[in-house]
């Protein structure tokens, strides 16, 4: 049944990838909203005063929404993007 199926929102924070890294800027999304991803798949690119690296997915789902805009300089942990997840509850129907 539909019903048995919760929908979580997992949000994805700005992450330091540097030591001592207070803020980073959003290069690009590499997925579309709406788009289904897997754990490990890329997300977005950050850059910080000397390293960039690409963001991966901590779970699967959908995102859901597209929170920074590309060319912002966020703070480390701000929300960049949320991804849904389905969750069907022990003894539910799939």
């Amino acid at each position: 049944m539909a019903d048995d199926v919760t929908t979580l929102s997992r949000p994805v924070l700005m992450p330091s990838v540097e030591v001592g890294m207070e803020h980073g800027r959003l290069v690009e999304f590499l997925v579309a909203l709406g788009a289904s991803v897997a754990v490990g798949d890329p997300l977005f690119t950050v850059e910080g005063e000397k390293a960039m690296l690409d963001v991966e997915a901590p779970v699967a789902g959908r995102v859901a929404a597209l929170v920074a805009t590309p060319g912002a300089d966020l703070p480390v942990g701000a929300e960049v993007l949320v991804i849904e997840v389905d969750r069907i509850p022990p003894g539910g129907a799939a």
